[in-house]
C-alpha cells in the first residue's frame, strides 16, 4: 500500500465522517448516526484487512461499544484480532493492519489473542470479560468467531459476573458522590448516565435473557410501553452525547456549563420565564436520568 493510497483513504474517511456529522447536526437522529458510523468503519477495516493480507484463518471482531453498533463520533474503535494461525509473516501483517488503521485516522483500541488467551483474559479481568461479551463479527474466519462465542458461553460464571458488575457500578457511582444531579454531570459515567443502561444489557446478556432492550421486550421482561419509553430515553441521551463529541471534537463526556450553553443553542432550546435555555436543557436531561436510575434499580 503506497503513501498516496493511505492519504486518499484518510481523506475519504474524513469526508464521510464530516458529512455524517453535518447530517446529524441538521436532523439529530442518533440511531442513524451510530449505525452509519459503525458501517463506514466496518468497511474500512475489512478493506485494510484484505490489503494487508492478514490470514483469513483469523477473525476480525468488534468489541465494546463498537461491538454493539454504538460508535460515537470520537470514541475508540475497539477490536479483537482472534488468531488461529500464528507465524512471523502473519504477525507482521497484523502489525501492518493496525498501523494502517492509525494512519488513516481511526482511534484503534486493539488486542491480538488466541482462543486459549481469550479464556485466560476473560477470567482475569471483569472489564475484558464485559468487552468480549458484546462482540460482533466483522471479517475473516466466521467459524473461528462462532467458536469464540461458544467458548465465552461456556466459561462465563453468571453469579460472579453479576456480583463484580454490581460492585463496579457502586464504585463508579461513589466516584460521582452517588448523585445523578451534579451541576456538571458526566453523560456516560454519572449515576443515570448511559453506562447504567449498558449495565442492564451486560447482565441480561450474561444470563442469556437478551442482548438488546428489544429482545428483553420479546421475552416479556419489559412491557411494550416500557420499551417505547426506553427507546425515547436512549434516543435523547445519545443525541446529547453525539452532539457533545461533535462540538468538542473529543471524547469528553462532561456536561460542563460551557457545553450546556452550546448544546442548548445547537438543539434550539429557547430561554423562557426567567430560565436560561441551558437550564431548560438540563431539566429535560434530568428527566431521562431519573428514568434510567429507576430502570437500572428495578432490572
Amino acid at each position: 500500500m503506497t503513501a498516496d493510497t493511505i492519504v486518499f483513504q484518510k481523506k475519504n474517511y474524513q469526508k464521510k465522517f464530516q458529512t455524517l456529522c453535518e447530517d446529524f447536526v441538521r436532523k439529530n437522529n442518533g440511531f442513524i448516526f451510530l449505525e452509519r458510523h459503525t458501517k463506514i468503519v466496518d468497511k474500512i477495516l475489512s478493506k485494510l484487512w484484505s490489503e494487508c493480507s492478514v490470514s483469513n484463518k483469523n477473525s476480525l471482531i468488534a468489541v465494546g461499544g463498537y461491538g454493539r453498533n454504538e460508535l460515537f463520533p470520537y470514541s475508540d474503535v475497539d477490536i479483537l484480532v482472534l488468531q488461529n494461525e500464528k507465524n512471523k509473516e502473519n504477525d507482521e501483517n497484523i502489525t501492518q493492519f493496525i498501523t494502517k488503521c492509525w494512519d488513516i485516522g481511526l482511534k484503534i483500541g486493539h488486542s491480538v489473542r488466541s482462543i486459549s488467551e481469550v479464556k485466560e483474559e476473560y477470567n482475569a479481568d471483569i472489564s475484558t470479560a464485559t468487552n468480549l461479551l458484546e462482540s460482533r463479527f466483522i471479517f475473516g474466519n466466521n467459524d473461528l468467531y462462532l467458536k469464540f462465542n461458544s467458548t465465552i458461553d461456556k466459561i462465563i460464571n453468571v453469579e460472579k459476573f453479576f456480583k463484580e458488575k454490581i460492585n463496579e457500578q457502586a464504585i463508579r457511582h461513589k466516584k460521582y458522590k452517588d448523585s445523578a444531579y451534579q451541576l456538571e454531570p458526566n453523560i456516560k459515567e454519572s449515576p443515570g448516565g448511559l453506562r447504567d443502561l449498558q449495565m442492564i444489557l451486560w447482565i441480561a446478556t450474561s444470563q442469556k435473557k437478551g442482548k438488546t432492550f428489544e429482545e428483553l421486550t420479546k421475552k416479556g421482561i419489559l412491557s411494550v410501553e416500557q420499551y417505547k419509553k426506553i427507546r425515547l430515553t436512549i434516543s435523547k441521551v445519545n443525541k446529547y452525547r453525539i452532539l457533545l463529541h461533535i462540538l468538542s471534537k473529543s471524547t469528553d463526556d462532561r456536561l460542563t456549563f460551557d457545553v450546556q450553553a452550546r448544546l442548548s443553542k445547537a438543539l434550539g432550546y429557547q430561554a423562557k420565564k426567567g430560565k436560561k435555555s441551558s437550564e431548560i436543557l438540563m431539566k429535560n436531561y434530568y428527566k431521562s436520568v431519573n428514568y434510567i436510575i429507576l430502570l437500572n434499580e428495578i432490572l
